[in-house]
């Protein structure tokens, strides 16, 4: 229907959808760890009776640069890949609402195995670029 009323699908629907999956999963990644850093927190004092400081620089020492910066770099690329396929499977979609769920599957089945093939490979060009050990 868009294409009979002059208007491109990829820039009015696909693009605006690959930039809010690229800017927030990182954001949603970063929330993520924060809420889990706290919980744990949380969990140590509550439960195991573990100091707040103990637990803060134990943090601290377990956790390097590199890390933090894969933690940021990895879900761009996720981002871009569900986005991708995503996009892809809603717009080639036929057969009505039966259609709909199919590429819905395809979708979340294609996205989930693209994005672990590319975290493989993500870990291990990381893992040059920055340095270190993968386990």
């Amino acid at each position: 229907a868009m294409r009979a009323l002059g208007t491109s699908p990829a820039r009015k629907l696909v693009t605006p959808r690959i930039i809010a999956l690229v800017v927030t999963l990182p954001l949603l990644t970063v929330a993520a760890d924060l809420f889990g850093l706290i919980g744990g927190g949380v969990i140590a004092r509550q439960i195991y009776g573990l100091d707040t400081n103990v637990y803060i620089s134990s943090v601290r020492t377990g956790t390097d640069i590199n890390d933090l910066l894969t933690g940021v770099i990895k879900p761009i690329f996720f981002g871009l890949i569900i986005a991708l396929i995503s996009c892809h499977k809603g717009l080639t979609t036929k057969g009505g609402t039966v259609g709909v769920g199919v590429s819905t599957t395809q979708a979340v089945v294609a996205s989930s195995i693209n994005v672990i093939v590319m975290d493989f490979f993500l870990s291990k060009l990381l893992q040059s670029a920055l340095g270190g050990t993968l386990f």
